[in-house]
């Protein structure tokens, strides 16, 4: 039986887009899987939060006074409690901490798939959609895998924003209000999108949306209420005090070069999810569903440009909008299908059509390619960590190792202070917080100067470091982009 080239082109074209989702979805799995138990930090941050981890897991605190053995991060508290309970199953490591965002990921593209199915009927857009968003690894600098509170928030956000969407009942809105509260209380900048979700809701159905509003906002404020007098009000001062002292970056030619750098690689993506909008506005805007994550498409937009005005800020902050624009993209595919069916036109036009928009799919994930070796830890790398590990290990005595403090804990050292923390109050992101900071810089002469230290390991041969004198002992140079160089100073 012979098939006509207009039923087998745009057969071809959309396999070979599912085929390109699947890539994607693949390449991403075996690079995280592969360096899941990679010993040394891929992020600055990383070896921050084991550190704080291993802190909560010795029965400390997660927040108390800075000083120079200790010092948290600026993030809530539950990503930090799953990473520790995933600690208590698969060991000490980063492993337990990047299986917890790699599964976080896992359920972001398994929560995607979901919506886009469930608002257009068709599991091929849905594979695309989670595809599109699994193809964008690269894009934000491979962070779906990093030992950070990053992905679970994006999950809790993504079910939150899924009961939303989904035919209103108490129910949903309580399930809801739960999971976006599990984003506020994992990374703070959820602040930016729930209340443009709460406008939205309440757009869509005034009942549900105050079961909502009240059981978030009660949730919410009661968790804030019981971390603040649990930690006497130590919460407050890491969560927000702290980050209302960033330097914001808000010049205009700042604001576009975010948004530029954000959207220049999804641009296609971006014009099929807007398609609907351009051919049919008005059926669109009363499209409750298209409506919907297009206005959420936007708010998250707005509020992950605002995250990004922050000087630490990187790639992640666009985490969120290739997400949201992953389930507007799926939609737009099938709404634009269901026009061109719909069209009085030969099946010869539909079928180019129909082909075109594979091909824009097909164009889209060629944007977002990327070499696996740039993420990749090579078996050359491996030996570099190991040996690295080994080498302070062999070191007499504790050592202070300021920007990698955690690799004292694979050589059974004592564990001193990790400088990302502390970049919040020495003035490199913000304000210079003179009080806080005075006694923490005391604090680490102190450590160094009585001896308690035999050697300091710098990522530069400083000699001038902490109003110290340092001079150089030895280069512990690894040749290696994922395992740093480190020189071994002596400092009084």
């Amino acid at each position: 039986m012979k098939y006509p080239i207009k039923t087998i082109l745009p057969f071809v074209l959309k396999t070979l887009s599912a085929l390109a989702a699947g890539y994607y979805l693949a390449l991403f799995l075996y690079i995280s899987i592969s360096r899941l138990a990679f010993p040394i930090a891929i992020d600055w941050a990383e070896g921050a939060v084991l550190i704080q981890v291993n802190h909560l897991l010795a029965g400390y605190g997660m927040y108390a006074r800075p000083d120079a053995t200790y010092t948290a991060l600026i993030y809530p508290p539950l990503y930090f409690y799953v990473a520790a309970a995933m600690t208590k199953i698969f060991g000490f490591g980063f492993l337990p901490l990047r299986l917890t965002s790699l599964l976080s990921t896992c359920g972001c593209l398994l929560v995607i798939f979901l919506i886009v199915n469930r608002v257009t009927h068709s599991k091929f857009y849905a594979f695309i959609s989670s595809g599109f968003f699994a193809a964008t690894y690269a894009s934000v600098w491979s962070w779906f895998d990093f030992a950070r509170v990053d992905m679970l928030f994006l999950l809790f956000f993504l079910l939150g924003t899924y009961f939303i969407s989904a035919r209103p009942s108490g129910s949903g809105s309580i399930l809801a209000a739960l999971f976006l509260s599990f984003a506020f209380f994992t990374k703070q900048s959820a602040i930016f999108f729930i209340p443009p979700l709460a406008l939205l809701y309440f757009l869509r159905d005034r009942r549900q949306a105050l079961i909502f509003i009240f059981t978030a906002g009660v949730l919410i404020a009661v968790g804030m209420l019981l971390l603040n007098l649990q930690t006497g009000g130590w919460y407050f001062y890491y969560v927000f005090i702290l980050p209302a002292n960033h330097k914001l970056v808000t010049q205009l030619p700042f604001l576009l070069s975010i948004v530029t750098i954000m959207l220049t690689s999804m641009l296609v993506a971006l014009g099929l999810g807007v398609t609907p909008l351009l051919l049919e506005p008005g059926k669109s805007i009363r499209d409750a569903d298209y409506s919907f994550f297009l206005f959420t498409a936007a708010a998250v937009l707005i509020g992950s440009v605002a995250g990004a005005l922050a000087p630490a800020s990187t790639h992640n902050a666009y985490i969120p909008v290739y997400a949201t624009l992953a389930i507007l993209l799926g939609i737009g595919l099938q709404k634009a299908q269901n026009k061109i069916a719909l069209l009085q036109r030969s099946d010869s036009i539909k079928a180019a059509l129909v082909s075109l928009l594979a091909i824009l799919c097909l164009v889209q994930f060629s944007f977002l390619q990327y070499r696996t070796r740039d993420y990749l830890p090579a078996v050359q790398d491996w030996k570099r960590a190991n040996a690295l590990i080994k080498s302070l290990a062999e070191t007499q005595g504790d050592f202070l190792v300021p920007a990698h403090s955690y690799l004292a804990l694979y050589a059974n050292r004592k564990l001193f202070y990790n400088e990302v923390p502390l970049w919040e109050l020495n003035g490199q992101i913000g304000k210079k917080l003179v009080p806080e900071w005075t006694p923490v810089a005391k604090g680490i002469r102190q450590i160094v100067q009585s001896g308690e230290v035999s050697y300091v390991y710098l990522p530069e041969p400083l000699h001038d470091w902490q109003s110290m004198t340092c001079e150089k002992d030895e280069v512990l140079n690894s040749n290696s982009k994922f395992v740093p160089t480190l020189y071994k100073m002596v400092c009084k």
